[in-house]
């Protein structure tokens, strides 16, 4: 999901460096407070929460991360009243959410469940993409193979957030999946272009 920045954002909408002393920059330190948490999703935009929400999925040890995310999950309103609950319920937000807490508890099928739904039939194709960005962190040997379908599928948007799906799971054979595209001179050059940024982007060995 880190890489749904780099396939289906513009470079205004990207994170910032933590230079730029931004709330949402702080979120790159794992050092971040559960406040600041917090004041991120009291945001406006449902693009900046979403990105902010997935940069907690290394913070999973953080127990105190959990409950904020469980109430957007649940919408618990009564939790956390102060926050934007209008971006929180939005489908954006929630796809994120679901990504992260699937992360966090593997053995709860219910947030891939509500991943694999969105990807096929979320109110937004944006949406969509985002859902099938999400869908690779779940690391399902069936969901990586239909991303690898879709990747080199007719549909150049769709095809973004599949790319980025295949590069959130870092399995072997969805990174292979990438770089066969990234090589398949029959694929619009586009979209080699992303696969071939995708792969340069930093991420765990395989």
């Amino acid at each position: 999901m880190c890489a749904t920045s780099v396939a289906c954002g513009n470079a205004s909408e990207r994170p910032r460096t933590a230079r730029d002393g931004s709330a949402e920059a702080e979120l790159l330190d794992r050092r971040v407070t559960l406040d600041q948490v917090l004041q991120r999703l009291k945001d406006g935009d449902a693009g900046r929460v979403s990105r902010a929400i997935v940069q907690l999925a290394p913070m999973g040890g953080r127990a105190e991360l959990h409950g904020p995310l469980k109430a957007v999950w649940e919408r618990d309103r009564s939790s956390y009243p102060d926050l934007n609950w209008n971006v929180l319920e939005s489908d954006r937000v929630r796809i994120s959410v679901a990504s992260v807490l699937g992360r966090w508890q593997p053995g709860e099928t219910r947030y891939r469940q509500y991943v694999v739904a969105m990807a096929d039939h979320a109110a937004s194709r944006n949406d969509q993409v985002e859902a099938l960005a999400a869908l690779g962190s779940f690391g399902d040997e069936t969901d990586i193979t239909r991303l690898a379908g879709i990747a080199a599928g007719e549909d150049d948007l769709l095809a973004t957030g599949a790319l980025a799906g295949l590069i959130a799971s870092n399995k072997r054979t969805a990174i292979q999946a990438v770089e066969d595209i990234a090589a398949n001179e029959r694929m619009p050059e586009e979209r080699r272009k992303l696969a071939r940024q995708l792969l340069a982007m930093p991420r765990p060995e395989v």
